[in-house]
């Protein structure tokens, strides 16, 4: 069965089998575990719970700035929402 499928390296244009533009069976499993199972980017991992700041200034009496792993940190244990981080 020929179909078009578009392919970046043959064009778009280009007619090939459909069985070649489809991995089927343990091929496509081999290559959704190779994708799947590397650990993630730590630039691509959200930080939930925290502003991210050009400039740190303490909220309120009880904040905290803190500096962890060569950034600073502002941390508020009586409210939450006040933790920073700088960029």
């Amino acid at each position: 069965m020929e179909m078009n499928v578009f392919s970046p390296y043959l064009g778009r244009n280009t007619v090939r089998p459909l069985h070649l533009a489809i991995i089927h069976g343990a091929a496509a499993a081999a290559v959704a575990r190779a994708l799947l199972a590397g650990p993630p980017l730590p630039a691509v991992l959200p930080l939930a719970g925290l502003k991210t700041k050009t400039s740190l200034k303490r909220r309120c009496k009880d904040c905290f700035i803190v500096r962890r792993r060569g950034r600073l940190y502002v941390c508020c244990k009586t409210n939450p929402r006040h933790k920073q981080r700088k960029m």
